[in-house]
């Protein structure tokens, strides 16, 4: 990644009771540029953390997924997610999660929620997280965070494609697709009106996921806008290159 993105210093889940700073992401050029940004080893991933979620995953229902063919989205039921639970680990993991995130953001967190695919999980279609909309100040737009729990976690996204969901008369040419790879301990944090995708995966995988909400916009509960839809202009249609 470009060395200007932001990386914060390792840190164990056992210091979560630390004070920290609020940093505004508002300022970070890069996710209101590109649409997103990677924070390197935002936080350790004990394997006592990693042991509780799989031991949760039994919970996990399915999600939105599978094979956009312009008028429907065929789920394969190989996506699914389930809310972290109260666990000793969990709890305790998540507190050091927050004292993180709060050096990223100011905006309020959602519950998390751990994303499984299991082997022969599809890619998901090209999306956004919230309703199209007038675009807004950077320190307005809702965030989502994505959290890598196991090596190999994979993001589609299509660089500089925020706003134009709302607006595409901005658009100048086709976006192509970056795929982002993480490793454990690695985030993105990226914009609500990034155009983006979850990857397919071969094997068992999980990663952990938020809302980071905006009190400018009321988000949709398990909710996405699909580019490839009649309600989406031609012009961001014909420029994503999936």
């Amino acid at each position: 990644m470009d060395s200007t993105q932001s990386s914060l210093k390792k840190r164990s889940f056992d210091d979560a009771k630390q004070q920290v700073p609020k940093r505004i992401c508002a300022g970070n050029d890069t996710l209101h540029v590109e649409g997103f940004a990677v924070h390197k080893q935002l936080i350790e991933i004990p394997a006592v953390v990693l042991a509780d979620l799989q031991r949760q995953s039994t919970r996990a229902e399915a999600i939105f997924n599978g094979v956009d063919d312009g008028t429907e989205v065929k789920g394969d039921g190989k996506r699914r997610q389930f809310r972290l639970g109260r666990s000793k680990v969990a709890k305790s993991f998540e507190a050091a999660l927050d004292s993180q995130i709060s050096q990223l953001t100011a905006h309020k967190r959602s519950p998390w929620v751990v994303i499984q695919s299991q082997a022969g999980c599809q890619e998901q279609p090209a999306h956004t997280d919230y309703e199209p909309q007038a675009e807004l100040p950077s320190d307005q737009v809702p965030l989502a965070l994505l959290l890598a729990v196991m090596p190999g976690t994979r993001l589609h996204v299509w660089p500089r494609s925020i706003g134009l969901s709302a607006d595409a008369s901005r658009i100048s040419g086709p976006i192509a697709k970056q795929t982002l790879e993480l490793q454990p301990g690695d985030a993105v944090l990226f914009r609500g009106d990034l155009v983006h995708a979850g990857a397919a995966y071969k094997s068992d995988h999980l990663r952990m996921h938020c809302y980071l909400d905006s009190a400018a916009v009321k988000r949709a509960a398990n909710a996405t806008w699909l580019i490839n839809s009649d309600n989406v202009d031609t012009r961001l249609r014909a420029a994503i290159r999936q």
